[in-house]
């Protein structure tokens, strides 16, 4: 009897968890919930353009700048002006004295005159006795006129005393190599350099590759580095045809407009927009990076598509991108796509 009350427990225990297990709710694993809503903005087609930001430095336009020298050495008497100055036409720059070694030229050059001048005369007595040639007159003339012209171009140059060293034209002084009193100069080296300030250019190193597809006249927006509102706009002039040795960069010049209000010398930054293309644009957030792959998603049908794509170009905002499948005006999602995978059901909210 104990035995058979046993058994009947036993198979309704039993029978009790089978009821049990048959009434415990089951997830459904094929339906998908949609996640919350993901943001999207159309596919769009259009141009895009890439900056590159450059620095360098304000210099004086070609053909506005004077390199001030002397063809003899030369001693520094008395110095006017100072690095930077503004200055007319015609105002002293410098006081300098002829060097040594350029009086003793001079001295020489009117010693040579004399005995030029001497032996003409000899020579010509001697023609007229008829003991001397034409050939022989006309040596002795030769080198007496190349005497003449020695001694008289040491004159006009100055070599006779002190000489004050005046502007050529109004403009700044922008190089004073050698400023002081009683230095001595080499012949033919700078004393002083002057820039006119209605041309000005600003001069910028890039990268090789990016020389290549700048050209001439491509508008450049030059910024002042220490005042930030100080900003132009200006245009390539020219761009070198080789690699500047010291810094590696290609050196671009543009050409700054009449009052600029920049200063020789002066550090600027340089944007122009180097590259152009056309072709699949989204925003910088559209684009994520997964295992070593760039994916971006769109929503067809209520579902989420991943893409493979290649980013051609980029700037501040938006990435140029190529892959297969992309539709022009097909939804790209832009926020909410971190939580997304491929066929997941999304609600899509466009972004105005």
């Amino acid at each position: 009897m104990k035995r058979r009350v046993m058994v009947i427990v036993a198979i309704a225990a039993v029978a009790g968890a089978g009821i049990a297990l048959y009434q415990w709710p089951v997830p459904p694993q094929a339906s998908i919930q949609p996640i919350d809503p993901v943001h999207v903005v159309p596919l769009a087609v259009r141009t895009i353009s890439k900056r590159v930001t450059a620095y360098g430095t304000v210099t004086g336009a070609p053909g506005d700048q004077w390199n001030v020298s002397k063809p003899f050495g030369t001693e520094i008497s008395n110095v006017y002006v100072r690095l930077g100055q503004r200055v007319e036409k015609g105002a002293p720059l410098l006081k300098v004295a002829p060097a040594p070694s350029a009086v003793l030229t001079l001295a020489r050059a009117k010693s040579a005159l004399v005995l030029a001048r001497q032996g003409l005369r000899q020579v010509r007595h001697r023609y007229a006795l008829r003991l001397a040639t034409n050939a022989g007159l006309l040596a002795a003339r030769q080198r007496y006129e190349d005497a003449l012209i020695h001694w008289r171009s040491l004159k006009a140059w100055g070599v006779g005393g002190p000489i004050v060293v005046r502007a050529p034209e109004a403009g700044l002084v922008a190089a004073l190599p050698i400023a002081s009193p009683g230095a001595f100069v080499p012949r033919g080296q700078t004393l002083v350099t002057l820039t006119a300030m209605g041309r000005l250019q600003a001069t910028f190193g890039v990268e090789p590759d990016v020389a290549t597809v700048l050209t001439v006249g491509r508008p450049v927006s030059v910024m002042s580095l220490n005042r930030r509102s100080h900003k132009v706009k200006g245009r390539i002039q020219a761009v070198s045809g080789s690699i500047d040795p010291k810094t590696r960069l290609v050196d671009v010049f543009v050409a700054l407009p009449p009052a600029s209000g920049f200063l020789v010398g002066q550090f600027v930054r340089g944007r122009v927009s180097a590259y152009r293309s056309r072709g699949f644009v989204v925003p910088h957030s559209a684009v994520l990076p997964q295992d070593g792959r760039r994916v971006l998603y769109t929503v067809s049908a209520g579902h989420a598509v991943a893409h493979d794509v290649r980013i051609e170009l980029r700037d501040h905002r938006f990435y140029e991108i190529s892959g297969p499948g992309l539709r022009a005006g097909e939804p790209v999602v832009v926020l909410g796509n971190y939580e997304l995978r491929p066929g997941m059901a999304v609600r899509q909210v466009p972004v105005r």
